[in-house]
């Protein structure tokens, strides 16, 4: 079996075969590896946090219904359960997919996820095997009861790098945002260290580029640069000088490249309170200029449902510094004067982005891009 998430359709197809055909003469042995290489691949694929390797939702969903229709079909056919720690990573594989989506139920969609799952669906697929297996107690879902409705809620997956802040008790129009940023990346990640995503009253008014393609490298096949468009700095909530990616890609790994130089990104504040939460990240010397770092505070104020972004360029580096944000809307007002620009959509939430500087700060719109679906892009407003 290869030993990456294809390696667990493979163990599963193995362990059918000798589940459901105890006949044939290499069905045991069929049997005991496959089972051997998802509880290994369990403690290899999925952190402690609950986060399968790849960070993406739609791989964390698949990986949840592999880990389970194999052990559920064994018992059902006679053969011996794995073991109590199996169905516990399970547990916080849902919970992880609880973190990462907005009080509505609909996921995040950061790096190579082609389109935006159900989350409360996914949940409630499991949720009453997973609770049998492990302590009895209901599986939380986004948007759910809380003990005390008025303290913002704040969930961190350290081993993963992703953050949640959900404030209100305005149940499913709560406004959420949920930042990635840690030292985890992988094939399927973007250059996107720093990047969130912000919700409000069921509407997504900052969204991340979506993945469009999983092939084409500009350097390799200058026709199809959608890939790496979609996959840039630019194209999300983060920092680009002189509209640089925010490391240099080896090209020899193709369009699934380990994204180097993202060892060094994590966290440096972490606080919780009943009246504001408090995060605090650094992308550190992951630049083409080695001596730029951009550190990222956000704060949010509960008493107000009010978020504050503050991006700072630490270094000697020398260039145009410019800060992306991105909305849906089309239709926006920009204010040069006060560095601001307000979405105008009717009938729905609507963001305020407002800078502050000095004279040499200005803000732009651009034409910009995302993915809904794979192959399929729409138009957004790109801030800068």
């Amino acid at each position: 079996f290869t030993r990456d998430n294809h390696g667990l359709f493979e163990a599963e197809g193995a362990a059918a075969v000798g589940i459901l055909f105890p006949e044939f003469t290499a069905a045991e042995q069929w049997r005991a590896r496959s089972f051997a290489v998802l509880q290994r691949e369990m403690q290899k694929q999925v952190r402690l946090d609950g986060m399968q390797i790849e960070n993406s939702i739609a791989y964390q969903s698949s990986t949840i219904r592999i880990l389970t229709d194999t052990p559920v079909l064994a018992e059902k056919n006679g053969f011996p359960g794995f073991p109590s720690w199996y169905w516990w990573r399970v547990r916080l594989m849902l919970e992880a997919l609880a973190a990462l989506a907005f009080p509505t139920g609909l996921s995040v969609q950061f790096g190579d996820q082609a389109s935006r799952l159900n989350t409360t669906t996914v949940i409630k697929n499991f949720e009453r095997l997973v609770a049998a297996k492990t302590d009895g107690s209901p599986v939380a879902v986004a948007g759910g009861a809380r003990v005390d409705p008025s303290v913002p809620e704040a969930v961190r997956l350290p081993y993963s790098g992703f953050y949640s802040i959900r404030g209100g008790s305005l149940g499913t129009n709560g406004t959420t945002l949920v930042l990635r940023c840690g030292s985890s990346y992988n094939a399927h990640s973007h250059k996107d260290a720093g990047t969130f995503e912000l919700a409000s009253w069921g509407n997504i008014l900052l969204s991340d580029s979506g993945c469009f393609t999983y092939t084409g490298i500009k350097e390799i096949m200058p026709k199809d640069k959608d890939r790496q468009f979609f996959q840039g700095t630019a194209a999300h909530q983060s920092l680009t000088l002189d509209r640089h990616d925010a490391h240099i890609p080896s090209l020899l790994q193709g369009p699934f490249q380990k994204l180097k130089g993202y060892d060094d990104c994590g966290l440096l504040l972490w606080r919780s309170t009943k009246e504001h939460v408090t995060l605090v990240v650094e992308n550190r010397d992951t630049y083409r200029d080695p001596d730029l770092s951009h550190r990222r505070a956000v704060v949010y104020f509960a008493k107000f449902d009010v978020f504050v972004v503050i991006d700072e360029a630490l270094g000697q580096a020398t260039g145009n510094i410019e800060v992306h944000f991105h909305v849906d809307a089309a239709n926006v007002t920009v204010d040069a004067a006060r560095l601001a620009v307000q979405t105008m959509t009717p009938s729905s939430s609507n963001v305020l982005i407002r800078g502050t500087g000095t004279s040499a700060v200005t803000v732009s719109v651009r034409d910009g891009w995302r993915s809904p679906a794979m192959g399929k892009e729409v138009q957004r407003s790109s801030i800068s």
